[in-house]
């Protein structure tokens, strides 16, 4: 009788550990932060088995590397916005066949960065980017005289379209577009124009720009500008401020004709160059 215990307790011990999961195992492949911006965390790991896994980085973030079950696993994670307390940060790998994640490796990583500096040069950019959208879309002051009066106005040109040369600085010419309202005029209120300026730099100053545009007001007024505009000095590496006289004549009888002069920004940064 004693024998058939004992080899009833063999037989169990032995169908239990049987039935006993084996440990997921985990064969580490690459654990690395690129060093180009933005700095990215790459992982790729197999497993001894097909199983879901996630990471615990820095013991605060948790991120899923995969949700179905596989034996090959990887991650490409962006970590420029990530705040992590030093320059080496452990994180654990964790995987499961179920719902209940076991931690298979703990591992270090050494961070080959400063996540400060990138964090800083980001919000710059993203803050440059903004001033410039910003001061791009504002209009410039302009002074018109009609008819022997003087008018405050607003006005707004924009480069679409310009031609590259040799200077580096600035294109041959470009062709823009522009839209004035003027204040209180009762013979012109609203201007609409397209023309082509040609650009020669020169000594001293920024550039010379002879230019020639046609426009209309909406109301019957259709004519042509010639105009000269002077490049003063540079404001940031793209935008250069200016100031232009221009002519404004409908070549009919007894057309109307007028004189501007405008202070503005030059920016051929949103165009498309040729």
């Amino acid at each position: 009788m004693l024998k058939f215990f004992t080899i009833l307790i063999l037989l169990l011990t032995f169908c239990f550990a049987q039935n006993e999961p084996e440990e997921l195992e985990v064969f580490l492949i690459d654990s690395y932060i690129t060093t180009k911006t933005p700095p990215k965390f790459i992982l790729s790991f197999f497993t001894s088995d097909s199983c879901k896994a996630k990471i615990k980085l820095d013991e605060k973030y948790e991120i899923e590397v995969s949700t179905a079950l596989t034996d090959e696993h990887r991650l490409e994670l962006d970590v420029s916005d990530y705040s992590f307390s030093g320059q080496t940060i452990f994180y654990e790998i964790l995987v499961t066949r179920g719902n209940s994640y076991k931690v298979a490796d703990k591992i270090e990583l050494p961070l080959n960065f400063d996540i400060k500096e990138v964090q800083e040069m980001n919000y710059s950019l993203f803050k440059m980017c903004c001033i410039g959208g910003a001061v791009f879309g504002m209009p410039y002051p302009t002074y018109f005289n009609i008819d022997g009066k003087d008018y405050f106005a607003v006005t707004k040109e924009i480069a679409f379209l310009t031609f590259s040369g040799s200077d580096f600085n600035y294109p041959d010419g470009y062709i823009g577009a522009e839209y004035a309202h003027i204040f209180r005029s009762e013979n012109v209120k609203n201007i609409l124009r397209i023309g082509y300026k040609q650009i020669f730099t020169i000594p001293y100053l920024e550039f010379i720009s002879p230019g020639i545009s046609g426009f209309t007001d909406f109301s019957g007024h259709n004519g042509l500008s010639p105009e000269i505009s002077i490049g003063f000095m540079k404001i940031s590496s793209i935008f250069t401020l200016y100031g232009r006289y221009r002519y404004n004549f409908v070549p009919v009888k007894n057309g109307l004709d007028f004189n501007e002069i405008t202070i503005g920004l030059y920016s051929s940064f949103f165009s498309i160059n040729l």
